[in-house]
């Protein structure tokens, strides 16, 4: 191997796919149709479209090299053993899959170099030390003796080995074996049978394996005859792939063979012993001191990248000579990262662009010379790296940069992505490693929100830096800065869409906003409804298209509604709408905004407006009903979901946003400044707290009656479209929200029903049960009470389990009350050595705990349900793992 390729204490991505690829064999991914020649360059390159997809998406590499082996094994049907992996890269999360033997092999090694090279990785040590370390640990520190016996076996067995024993079980000479392979070669060769005899006869001299276009026949004829043998051929395939894809990983063919020897050794010891001696084995090589050594340098970084001031900045300077000398290998890409948030600085002091642009480079000069030396630092570099880079784009190219945005929004444009090449470099390392949230739409919140991520990144310090913030948070806010009088700007926007010509009707017109519009978008969110009619007028604009979206694709119908929604000039809005509407192809009413994800029936809902809600169902759907797999809004929920989620909001916006935690928000959609989701959830958390804060001053400053007759109108307004899309739902069932944000949800689902069920809203469950709601419904199980033995308590995801946990009284009695035989069937089942009922005393106790203020309600709680869970067939001395429900109450 190419001693450029050997780089200490990292494992390159390219590395990665040159093991994967070698591994399976590359003229069977290719042959297969699992990658193409491109790909595989790009990978080698780590460039282009490899790097379009997550090590984790479906369509990386990675994951193409899984579907590879479950393809081989139900063509072969190799038996699958139930184990876990990792399903992030920082290690935290694990999966339960079923793998074949070698998958759970390629799967422990594949994950571990993955998470090392951008996820808990330390800062440094020498090559070998840790290479062998991990593989070792990968290979040998298992919960059984599988991969050791399987290292064993393997490496002791040869091809010809195999095929002389496969020849003497089933009594074959060797000609009829070549006969058989050469009639499942389907290339039409007339020499079929001549190939595959010299390439078997070489393997057998050689031991080595044939390529795949030999193997793969020569192993569905084995196959045919004999599953076992069909097995240890692929095995001995795949490990004799491993030991010369090892070299890849900086692995010596040394320590290969000093491995086989332990495994070979070690065969046939009990369990218990050959952990403790692998320990002892992977233990030998690594030097303690030097590791100790890492976790002070660890723990030296974390606190300097804590925050972003000159103060750390000096103390890393000032550290300089000393941390050069300690590490040899990383230091360039600290000092050059440092020198780059010097850059930033000096920006700061002077307002001088040339700063920024020489931070960039520096930012730059780090990523391309120890992207493989950031370790868990990685998300955090290339998040800075971007936001900085993005932000003297914006400031620098300010046209250019808004210009590249609206191309990327328009559908018919060939440019994909706003990012400028430099941006680009440290976007696509980013999305391979997972460290960003979501593709498209962090691309566009680099540029909607640049000068606010920047100075959520950077503090300024000194005056000129609070100007340079001030002036770029003004300027953020879409203000202009002009002393143009307001109604001279007016005339000036009238005049120029007066002036549109039919045969420009449909253009877009210049912009310098992010957004770009056609002359009727323009003329809507302007609110020049006037000039909408206008336009309208088929015999003034005949080619008027209604069906053309501005660059955030947005329609005009949409615009339009969004004008109505926000109570402008609805009385001449309303009629615009209808207008628009029936102008509209039924397939734009299915869109969504590219930044927000709102789409225009989200808009309608939150309206109230019943007629406009009908219009548009009988518009998009006629006479059906809405399927299961239609989803509305950033939060990806069902049109009923949604017109929920709008009645408890408009209701109660007070306790709905108190409740936002367990709300239905997707990340990847929310339109909010950060880079990942717990930016995005700080900025979000602010967001509500300003809302709540605004809706208790709303309704202090409202007269009581106006404020309870406008309660009783939405509700009534509410009631009235929630009822509309019970009715024109599919199956009130059939959409399962799966919130990430719910407390108890645990990646568990929430159907309609339990929704309502949470938000103790009895009369919905009502009409949700009417219309075929299942109050038998389970979704998974849910975790949230301690044990004795310090394990969690699992309970079923369902109705009353969601009453009790989430206080829905009314909802409670209603069930105990309402539907004695259902609550029956429940009081007299124990779910996980739990009842009902002592689930529901915990609960109250741990009210109490937390809140002893309450106890009086609380007991109160307790003896208006009590009488009801009897009654319903609970038993008070009923054993649990917490005591019976008479313990409990007796305080014993």
């Amino acid at each position: 191997m190419e001693q450029e390729k050997i780089i200490y204490g990292n494992v390159k991505l390219s590395q990665l796919a040159h093991f994967a690829v070698e591994l399976c064999g590359k003229d069977a991914l290719i042959q297969k149709g699992f990658v193409t020649e491109s790909e595989l360059n790009d990978a080698y390159k780590e460039k282009g479209s490899y790097l379009k997809f997550r090590c984790t998406d479906k369509n990386s590499l990675f994951q193409k090299i899984y579907q590879f082996f479950s393809e081989i094994e139900k063509e072969f049907e190799i038996p699958l053993h139930k184990t876990e992996r990792k399903k992030s890269l920082d290690g935290k999360y694990f999966e339960e899959v079923e793998l074949s033997d070698f998958q759970q092999f390629y799967s422990h090694i594949i994950w571990s170099f993955i998470v090392q090279i951008c996820g808990t990785r330390p800062f440094e040590s020498p090559q070998n030390n840790l290479s062998k370390k991990i593989i070792y640990d990968c290979l040998l520190k298992q919960p059984t003796s599988y991969f050791i016996e399987y290292i064993a076996l393997v490496s002791s067995t040869t091809f010809d080995e195999v095929i002389t024993e496969f020849a003497k079980v089933h009594n074959l000479k060797y000609e009829q074996i070549y006969n058989e392979v050469a009639e499942n070669i389907n290339d039409n060769e007339s020499d079929s049978l001549l190939n595959v005899r010299k390439a078997l006869q070489k393997c057998r001299k050689e031991n080595t394996n044939p390529t795949w276009k030999i193997f793969h026949p020569f192993l569905k004829a084995v196959h045919k005859r004999d599953k076992r043998f069909s097995f240890i051929l692929l095995n001995l395939y795949f490990y004799s792939n491993f030991k010369n894809a090892i070299k890849w990983l900086s692995f010596k063919k040394t320590d290969l063979q000093k491995l086989e020897s332990f495994c070979k050794n070690h065969q046939k010891n009990d369990t218990e012993n050959i952990i403790q001696d692998a320990i002892n084995f992977t233990n030998e090589s690594v030097d303690m001191q030097n590791l100790k050594g890492i976790t002070e340098k660890t723990l030296y970084f974390d606190k300097l990248l804590n925050k972003n001031c000159r103060e750390n900045l000096r103390i890393f300077q000032s550290n300089m000579n000393e941390l050069r000398n300690e590490l040899p290998h990383s230091f360039s890409f600290w000092e050059n990262w440092f020198c780059a948030k010097d850059y930033v600085y000096k920006y700061f002091d002077s307002g001088n662009l040339e700063h920024l642009e020489n931070a960039v480079k520096w930012y730059g000069l780090a990523f391309e010379n120890g992207k493989y030396f950031m370790g868990k630092s990685s998300g955090q570099f290339i998040h800075e790296a971007i936001i900085v880079s993005v932000y003297l784009d914006m400031k620098k190219n300010p046209t250019k940069a808004r210009t590249r945005l609206q191309k990327t929004s328009d559908n018919n444009s060939d440019t994909k992505t706003p990012l400028d090449q430099t941006t680009k470099n440290f976007y696509d390392f980013g999305l391979t490693f997972d460290l960003l949230l979501n593709d498209m739409n962090d691309a566009y919140n680099l540029y909607y929100h640049c000068f606010q991520n920047f100075w959520n990144c950077f503090s300024p310090e000194s005056e000129c830096a609070k100007n340079i913030q001030n002036e770029d948070l003004f300027r953020d806010s879409g203000i202009e800065t002009t002393n143009t009088p307001e109604n001279e700007k007016v005339l000036k926007s009238r005049e120029t869409l007066l002036k549109i010509s039919d045969a420009k009707i449909n253009n877009i017109l210049p912009t310098s906003h992010n957004v770009a519009y056609t002359p009727i978008s323009n003329a809507i969110i302007q609110g020049y409804f006037d000039i909408v009619e206008l336009y309208l007028d088929k015999s003034k604009y005949p080619s008027l298209d209604l069906n053309i979206p501005n660059t955030n694709n947005c329609y005009p119908i949409h615009e339009i509604a969004t004008q109505y929604l926000r109570g402008n000039e609805q009385k001449k809005t309303k009629p615009l709408v209808l207008k628009i509407l029936e102008r509209t192809d039924k397939k734009v009413l299915f869109t969504q905004t590219n930044r927000q994800k709102i789409s225009s029936l989200e808009t309608v809902i939150q309206s109230l407006d019943l007629d406009l809600n009908k219009r548009f169902l009988e518009k998009m759907f006629g006479a059906e009903k809405i399927p299961n797999d239609f989803i509305i809004s950033a939060d990806e929920v069902s049109p009923l979901y949604f017109a929920l989620m709008i009645k408890y909001l408009f209701n109660n916006p007070v306790e709905y946003a108190e409740k936002i935690n367990i709300g239905n928000i997707n990340y990847k959609n929310l339109f909010d400044p950060g880079l990942s989701e717990s930016e995005k959830e700080k900025f979000h958390d602010s967001d509500i707290s300003s809302a709540i804060k605004n809706f208790k001053n709303l309704e202090n400053a409202v007269p009581k009656e106006i404020l309870n007759k406008r309660k009783e109108e939405i509700k009534k307004k509410t009631d009235e479209i929630v009822a509309l899309y019970i009715e024109r739902t599919l199956d009130v069932d059939g959409f399962i929200s799966y919130s990430m944000r719910d407390p108890i949800a645990n990646n568990q689902g929430c159907t309609a029903l339990l929704y309502a069920c949470e938000m103790d809203d009895v009369e919905i469950c009502k009409s949700l049960i009417s219309a075929g709601a299942n109050l038998r419904q389970q979704i998974g199980k849910t975790t949230e009470l301690p044990l004795p033995n310090g394990n969690m308590l699992f309970l079923p995801n369902n109705f009353i389990h969601r009453a009790i946990y989430f206080k829905a009284w009314n909802r409670l009695e209603w069930f105990l009350k309402n539907n004695k035989n259902l609550a029956t069937e429940y009081m007299h089942r124990k779910e996980e050595n739990m009842t009902w009922l002592v689930y529901f005393l915990l609960m109250q106790q741990n009210e109490i705990m937390q809140n002893p203020q309450k106890c009086l309600a609380t007991q109160n709680n307790i003896n208006r349900f009590l009488p009801l869970f009897l009654e319903a067939g609970a038993s008070l001395k009923e054993e649990t793992v917490f005591g019976s429900a008479e313990r409990i109450l007796s305080g014993r």
